[in-house]
């Protein structure tokens, strides 16, 4: 994963994604799927190798001020257990996710109810009666697709 392919046409992929706004490069949500697909990695993967080499990913441009390429690659790289995915376990998900953190393992074995719309991040009118956990995951995905989760419907 970490040697990047010198072929001609990945250097042409990557030549194509890449948003030249001035220092550092940067490069979108759709130019990471692209190299990702064409390098045979997952999205999460292609950022690493891309911010290894100074290029970064659009969505944590205004990061840079507070948040520099090594911690980034390391949020990138870490794996956190979330035991529960109520109250506080869902917004501590999206928080995470949204923060860069590479993998997500959720656990919870209970379902939404309707007393938990009103204060449970992932809980919504589609999904009460759905497993907690499945939520969250579907949720998490559509905010952060570089993000790997593994949703377990144990508790802990």
């Amino acid at each position: 994963m970490d040697s990047f392919p010198a072929s001609a046409a990945l250097r042409d992929l990557l030549a194509s994604c890449l948003k030249f706004s001035g220092a550092p490069s940067v490069v979108d949500m759709d130019g990471t799927r692209r190299l990702a697909h064409g390098l045979g990695l997952t999205e999460g993967q292609a950022m690493r190798v891309l911010l290894a080499r100074g290029i970064w990913p659009e969505r944590f441009l205004r990061s840079r001020e507070s948040v520099s390429e090594e911690t980034l690659l390391r949020l990138l790289s870490s794996r956190v257990l979330i035991a529960g995915c109520g109250g506080l376990g869902g917004h501590l998900a999206a928080l995470l996710a949204r923060s860069g953190i590479g993998c997500l393992v959720l656990c919870d074995p209970d379902i939404f109810e309707e007393s938990n719309l009103n204060r449970q991040r992932f809980c919504t009118e589609k999904t009460l009666g759905h497993p907690k956990v499945e939520a969250c995951r579907d949720g998490l995905r559509e905010m952060a697709s570089y993000l790997e989760v593994q949703a377990l419907p144990w508790e802990l």
